[in-house]
């Protein structure tokens, strides 16, 4: 898994990075996965995994296997289109509606509103590696904050490994920044 970031882009710290990703899954530890961020700030900062406030482009990547998330086999349930859209945050309608009525189950209200799509390309790569490229608008309706994401969400031919390649940032830092997160998301190349 191969991608550029701009000269002065910092990495954040691994360690940190795991945490947040940890506490964001709800998880004990750190999941099993190759995964590196980067910021572009002077002072990178893993907090920014999912949060709404980064005024620097937040770029984050990782690679793992694909494990059904039904406790199944791979063979048993095999990785669809609609699981790979909706790997980071959903972006489907119909992964939009189930997060809300979990959400409402648990008695608490959905935190991200006002979804707006900007991209939605599928992608077919050398060596069998399909996906897609989405940018797509939301606000959190805690802060009011509203963040542009901007995903490469890969498999390979077989569906058993997921790249992923997310730069998220306010709106303002998104339109400001659009040309270098494009030549970010552009240079993620992928190799078996």
């Amino acid at each position: 898994m191969y991608f550029k970031v701009p000269y002065g882009w910092q990495q954040v710290n691994q360690s940190d990075l795991c945490t947040v990703i940890a506490v964001a899954q709800g998880a004990k530890t750190c999941p099993a996965a190759w995964r590196i961020a980067y910021q572009g700030a002077q002072d990178p900062s893993a907090i920014y995994y999912l949060d709404f406030a980064a005024n620097s482009p937040f770029v984050y990547a990782e690679a793992e296997p694909y494990v059904p998330p039904n406790g199944e086999t791979p063979d048993e349930d095999p990785l669809t289109p609609e699981y790979l859209e909706d790997l980071f945050i959903p972006f489907t309608p119909q992964a939009q509606q189930d997060a809300e009525e979990e959400m409402e189950e648990e008695g608490q209200p959905y935190p991200l509103t006002g979804f707006k799509q900007l991209r939605d390309e599928s992608l077919t790569l050398n060596g069998g590696f399909q996906g897609y490229r989405q940018t797509f608008d939301y606000t959190d309706s805690l802060t009011g904050k509203r963040d542009t994401f901007d995903e490469v969400i890969l498999t390979n031919s077989t569906g058993s490994t997921i790249y992923l390649l997310v730069t998220h940032c306010t709106t303002t830092c998104y339109s400001q920044h659009e040309t270098a997160i494009n030549d970010v998301m552009s240079s993620f190349t992928v190799r078996s």
